[in-house]
């Protein structure tokens, strides 16, 4: 498995980009848990594939990390995805 399946809950009608590029400032982390910028996909109503090609093994997700961050993805009322991480297996 070369990528991390996210499914969101509670988000209405579904996920949207509200700026019409790639949805930003997702990040993951393989086996050494250095996270690096990923691409991600909307997939479905409530599911955002993630990945980054030069990650095997992904263990853990996190978006909007970062103070200065600004998301890129709403749900249908608009209403923000908020910064969140995934995989906290001791650090």
């Amino acid at each position: 498995q070369d990528s991390i399946v996210v499914t969101f809950d509670h988000f209405g009608d579904g996920l949207k980009i509200t700026d019409g590029k790639r949805l930003s400032w997702f990040e993951i982390a393989g086996p050494d848990h250095q996270f690096r910028p990923a691409l991600a996909e909307i997939r479905g109503k409530n599911e955002v594939l993630v990945f980054h090609p030069e990650i095997k093994n992904p263990l853990k997700v996190r978006l909007g990390w970062y103070e200065t961050a600004v998301p890129n993805q709403v749900n249908a009322d608009q209403l923000p995805v908020t910064p969140f991480k995934t995989g906290f297996q001791g650090r």
